[in-house]
């Protein structure tokens, strides 16, 4: 089974990938570092989500923090909501890491997707270090 069939037949998402993001995802996933050069809009949110998705069956990654500029976290977020495990039948749980200080400390970070912006990584590292270590896979997205 490759890559991409091992998530499908995990996950339902809002559409099928396209041929060539297929092929990429099956080649890159069994790598631990990776990187999706496609064109804006081409799709390297959905190939970054099946790359991680894998990561979590493969390797047993339970949580994943997204690092984005600001203006891509309710992309992600409308994105990974399409997103349903077919064991449980719930979709994906996201938090999306922002707001004020005093806010920031009571988000739940046991989500399976974690957004943050490059900002609130820079202020938090600490914190966010601290909670997370090595239990999570960290991707980022330009």
């Amino acid at each position: 089974m490759t890559p991409y069939e091992a998530v499908r037949a995990q996950f339902v998402f809002p559409f099928e990938l396209r041929p060539y993001q297929i092929q990429e995802v099956n080649e890159l996933c069994e790598f631990t570092r990776v990187g999706y050069y496609w064109e804006p809009g081409s799709g390297k949110t959905s190939g970054s989500t099946h790359q991680a998705l894998y990561w979590g069956i493969r390797h047993g990654v339970q949580q994943c923090l997204i690092v984005m500029p600001p203006i891509l976290l309710l992309q992600w977020e409308l994105w990974l909501r399409g997103i349903t495990n077919l064991r449980t039948g719930r979709p994906v749980t996201i938090t999306v890491y922002n707001g004020d200080p005093k806010r920031r400390t009571t988000l739940n970070l046991s989500s399976n997707f974690i957004l943050v912006s490059y900002g609130m990584l820079k202020n938090d590292f600490d914190y966010l270090y601290g909670r997370f270590d090595q239990r999570v896979l960290i991707s980022v997205e330009n």
